[in-house]
């Protein structure tokens, strides 16, 4: 039996509190790894009904079905592309764009574009990220030589960051047509997680202060919002983690002074001291 979370159970999800929904999160994953795990509970109560224990005083609530939960786009591509590996796994991503659909796995597998006649034709970029070694060999570098960069290319991440922040505070908020998460994005350079959540709570409040019928929140509200708001992370900040991170550069390669043995004979008292 195969779970899946619908979509419009994500906004009642996200409604309660912060220890419930991490409860919520990790009986759900035992429960696609591990049904019968006794403190789930997981029955039938009637039916097509099913029930499973959410900690001791919640409950979820699932329906049984033939795919009822997915997708109808995936349900068609399925349907046209049997063979495109398209009902592996339990999850996946589709990337729906203006020229096709990309899909991916649940860990970013198979990623194809479908059909794979259309993969097939088209000629993939060229490699411009450089390819991390990995947190563990950057501390190991960083153990055996004094090595304090990361091969991380964080100079592209960043803004992929806010990006996806944004979206994350944005995603119950009716956003207006104009309003674009991306260009925000690039103008909330230094701004923490906790300052983005700030800009997108201003700019609802702005929309709300247009009245009460406000239908959507605009780009207008957020360039409000950004006049209100500043990012935690000044330039001076800056400044100073980059003198630290030279501070543990130079420290990093300074030699370092010999270990020393104590074996017996070594040590004499000092005359008049205590024996």
């Amino acid at each position: 039996m195969r779970h899946i979370k619908d979509p419009r159970f994500q906004p009642l999800l996200d409604a309660l509190p912060a220890d419930v929904r991490a409860v919520a999160s990790r009986n759900f994953a035992l429960l696609k790894s591990d049904p019968q795990h006794p403190s789930l509970h997981f029955k039938c109560i009637r039916g097509d009904l099913w029930s499973v224990r959410v900690g001791r005083r919640y409950r979820a609530v699932a329906v049984k079905g033939d795919d009822r939960n997915l997708p109808p786009l995936l349900l068609e591509l399925r349907a046209k592309y049997p063979d495109e590996g398209l009902d592996g796994g339990d999850s996946g991503t589709l990337y729906v764009g203006e020229k096709g659909v990309i899909f991916t796995g649940t860990y970013g597998d198979k990623m194809h574009i479908v059909p794979y006649e259309k993969m097939r034709e088209t000629t993939a970029p060229a490699k411009t990220l450089p390819r991390p070694k990995g947190v563990f060999a950057d501390f190991l570098d960083a153990v055996r030589g004094g090595k304090t960069e990361t091969s991380v290319p964080f100079e592209y991440g960043t803004r992929l960051t806010e990006f996806a922040i944004l979206g994350i505070h944005t995603k119950a908020m009716p956003l207006a047509k104009d309003v674009d998460l991306d260009a925000l994005a690039r103008r909330t350079e230094r701004f923490t997680g906790a300052d983005l959540e700030d800009l997108v709570r201003r700019a609802g409040l702005t929309a709300l202060r247009r009245g009460l019928d406000a239908g959507s929140v605009t780009m207008a509200d957020f360039e409000a919002a950004l006049g209100e708001t500043r990012a935690s992370v000044t330039t001076e900040m800056l400044e100073e983690y980059d003198r630290i991170q030279e501070t543990l550069k130079s420290d990093a390669v300074r030699p370092m002074g010999g270990i020393g043995f104590v074996l017996p004979g070594m040590l004499h008292p000092k005359a008049g001291g205590k024996p």
